[in-house]
């Protein structure tokens, strides 16, 4: 599916909070009435062009002993 959204011009990003916390994802259950707990949250649309963030260079986060 995220490659053929990908294909497609759409992105998408994982949203893990509502995972991770213990009564957000009961609070996220009972409001879609899943029959369990919800595993993932996936956010899928279509943006416009976004500028990757400035990246580290390497040599500042490696060392050679």
């Amino acid at each position: 599916m995220l490659l053929q959204a990908a294909v497609a011009g759409a992105n998408a990003s994982f949203v893990n909070q509502p995972i991770a916390e213990t009564a957000i994802r009961a609070g996220l259950r009972d409001e879609l009435t899943l029959p369990g707990v919800a595993q993932l949250v996936l956010r899928l649309g279509v943006g416009g062009d976004v500028t990757p963030p400035p990246r580290r260079d390497a040599d500042d986060l490696t060392f050679q002993v």
